[in-house]
């Protein structure tokens, strides 16, 4: 737990344990949830640890919730993916701003080929005034490679596909055509 007013196991959300902070607007406050990969006796005396392949692919998922937030703030979650030699990736789920219903946060975080996981931490994030509730916070190593990520613009034309394959990239014209496909 990262600052006061932070209170777990409140009744919220989905299965109605979660977790409540009571936020400031020049504060972050924060809870977190390490995972731990492997053992830190594995990366002792390893070099290039060659015997381990970690899954590639990790599905992100969470609900939240604010009340009475001012706008600006961040307000949502963060997942941070360690490597052996301590870099990290960081990729962040924002929720939407100044709305009072439960959002639904779902992401893929892709791990580059050579970046062996040693940990990998969970954020719930906020820092905003009034109340956030996070509950039912999930991540799921995706080892079958059955799975495809669409990305899209704001007009909600398809940005990208992702697959185990690789990717395929599209960019549009005014009018909304296809221009490149990569």
């Amino acid at each position: 737990v990262n600052g006061s007013g932070v209170e777990l196991g409140v009744p919220c959300g989905v299965d109605g344990n979660g977790v409540k902070i009571y936020g400031t607007a020049t504060t972050e406050k924060s809870v977190s949830q390490t995972v731990k990969i492997l053992p830190e006796s594995f990366w002792e005396n390893t070099i290039v640890p060659v015997t381990y392949t970690p899954a590639n692919f990790y599905l992100f998922s969470g609900f939240a919730q604010s009340y009475d937030q001012a706008s600006g703030g961040f307000f949502g979650f963060r997942v941070k993916v360690k490597n052996f030699d301590d870099s990290e990736i960081i990729s962040v789920f924002p929720c939407v701003d100044g709305v009072e219903y439960t959002q639904f946060i779902s992401g893929l975080i892709i791990v580059p080929r050579g970046f062996f996981v040693k940990e990998i931490t969970v954020e719930c994030v906020y820092e905003n005034t009034g109340v956030a509730y996070f509950d039912n916070v999930s991540l799921v190593p995706l080892t079958d490679g059955k799975f495809v990520d669409y990305r899209y613009t704001e007009e909600g034309r398809t940005k990208a596909v992702i697959t185990p394959e690789g990717a395929t990239y599209y960019e549009y014209n005014e009018n909304g055509d296809v221009t490149l496909e990569a």
